[in-house]
């Protein structure tokens, strides 16, 4: 009874996920991306959101695909479809990680225009950060 209601919940989570992965990629409706939330409204109107919306649409999208396997799972009763499952949400995770923390042209100022002004003091973003310019030895 469960994997049914699994069944008919996951490709309507996979359908919300792939319209706003669309809506994303077309450059449409809210970012939903942590750089322009956290952003001040002043660094939103000057901010180059392409690359954002770009990220958001592709971690939507692989959302999307993870639903997708699950509602499978739920219908075909297959373990092996976990794997798949598993191993996108590894991917999401990487991906999501690896295009935030990309090199911009001028080192100094690439966390401020990648994450904004308010948001590069506070959490673990700035060690990661610091580890990665190999400013903290070990």
């Amino acid at each position: 009874m469960s994997e049914l209601i699994w069944a008919i919940i996951c490709p309507g989570l996979a359908i919300v996920c792939l319209v706003i992965s669309v809506l994303q990629f077309k450059e449409k409706g809210f970012l939903f991306n942590n750089a322009y939330i956290w952003a001040a409204k002043q660094e939103r109107e000057t901010m180059n959101k392409e690359p954002h919306y770009r990220q958001s649409g592709i971690a939507f999208a692989l959302c999307a695909l993870i639903f997708i396997f699950m509602a499978l799972e739920c219908v075909l009763l297959t373990s092996w479809l976990w794997l798949i499952v598993g191993a996108i949400t590894v991917a999401v995770l990487v991906y999501a990680v690896a295009s935030s923390i990309k090199k911009q042209p001028n080192e100094n100022t690439s966390i401020q225009h990648t994450y904004g002004q308010q948001s590069i003091r506070k959490g673990l973003l700035p060690i990661l950060l610091l580890i990665r310019q190999k400013q903290i030895l070990w």
